[in-house]
């Protein structure tokens, strides 16, 4: 069994959960294990019936996409530990890159490969930790291991190489990337080095947007403003489609629907599960959805449905009490929009500054995609949308 790519552009997951133990019986559908990516942790289910033989990735592990997490066998033919052994050591061998050829030159003597095998041998460290010390610089003769029985961690050889860098600021903590958050810092980077961003930002009037809700509530209908926000953003790209596209090699496309990722905050990290088909929702089935993604953002029980797919983001910060902001955009999208906090501010009524509630919605756009007038044209009819009575 290998980890399947739960993303458009995953390269890389964490394991952080097993829901099953070696030996258990699988059926179809069962919960198998939980991985974490830069968007969110995602339950991997099973494909087809079997018996699970071995966990060859343990919680913690990273794993990249195609290789392999587990062995699987058929029901009631348990596998003999040395049978896993060799199925796992063919497809190690099957996927280890073709040897280079050796260098011209003079080969060591026997003697020395020898002591330097021995003296290799002796230092216990994990294959990343060696792959770490060598990409750093690091010796490892002189690292001294943590792990279990005294085994040298990656841990161990940053640690290490800190030790002997110049004097610098003193360190109050030191976190380690992993998971979610080193994958998020990974497609954050790649986005925004790919992509050529270009930001608007437009103040519209709140009043509108608070009095439609009070009336919708008042009608019984549990509606947030947020909701509010990710349904004008849908209805916006409904009347700019040009915004509602991404670049696709040589080409650019116009998405045919407008699936809305929404920046949930969660204790692990943003999360951004989309809304499908949020231009074919009415206010309550698209408010009840961003509910039931939120939660399951929250609990970490986002499936690769819910996360995949996003024609265009949302991100409100407006809770956090920031005004405006310039966001990163997606890959395979070519905008983001931001909802800022809404907060009384100066604004010209009939000729008169009267203080009144306001918003600032910024949007980020893909210059290769959307030029400045489409960005305007689509920043404007947003603004139009919130702003309706």
């Amino acid at each position: 069994m290998r980890l399947p790519a739960l993303g458009e552009t995953m390269e890389m997951g964490t394991i952080i959960a097993w829901h099953k133990a070696e030996g258990d019986e699988v059926a179809v559908g069962d919960a198998l294990y939980e991985v974490e990516n830069e968007k969110s942790a995602i339950v991997v289910e099973a494909m087809g019936p079997g018996l699970l033989a071995r966990i060859v990735a343990p919680v913690s592990t990273e794993v990249r996409v195609g290789e392999v997490v587990a062995v699987m066998a058929e029901v009631g033919s348990m596998p003999t530990p040395g049978e896993i052994a060799q199925l796992l050591a063919r497809e190690s061998h099957a996927g280890a890159p073709a040897s280079a050829p050796a260098p011209a030159g003079p080969a060591p003597a026997p003697k020395q490969e020898k002591s330097q095998k021995r003296a290799k041998e002796r230092i216990r460290a994990m294959p990343k930790a060696r792959a770490l010390a060598k990409s750093m610089g690091v010796d490892l003769a002189g690292v001294q291991g943590t792990g279990r029985a005294g085994i040298i961690t990656p841990d161990d050889v940053e640690a290490a190489a800190a030790a002997s860098a110049p004097a610098g600021p003193r360190v109050k903590q030191r976190r380690p990337l992993r998971g979610y958050p080193r994958a998020m810092a990974a497609a954050m980077a790649r986005n925004w080095t790919e992509i050529p961003h270009f930001s608007q930002t437009l103040l519209v009037s709140a009043h509108p947007l608070i009095a439609r809700r009070r009336a919708l509530q008042a009608d019984g209908m549990q509606v947030s403003l947020n909701d509010l926000m990710v349904a004008a953003v849908a209805q916006a790209c409904t009347e700019v489609p040009e915004a509602n596209a991404a670049l696709a090699g040589k080409a650019v496309i116009v998405y045919d629907e407008v699936n809305v990722a929404v920046g949930v905050d969660t204790p692990h990290g943003l999360a951004a599960p989309v809304v499908q088909g949020a231009d074919r929702m009415g206010l309550e089935e698209l408010s009840a959805e961003i509910r039931r993604l939120a939660d399951a953002a929250r609990r970490r029980r986002l499936t690769f449905e819910d996360i995949g797919g996003a024609t265009i983001t949302t991100s409100n910060l407006g809770p956090a009490g920031v005004d405006f902001g310039t966001p990163i955009i997606s890959l395979n999208t070519a905008a983001t929009i931001y909802f800022g906090t809404m907060a009384d501010r100066p604004m010209v009524v009939d000729g008169q500054v009267v203080a009144g509630p306001t918003c600032h919605v910024s949007g980020a756009f893909d210059h290769r995609v959307v030029d400045g007038a489409t960005g305007a044209r689509f920043l404007r009819a947003l603004g139009a949308v919130l702003e309706s009575e």
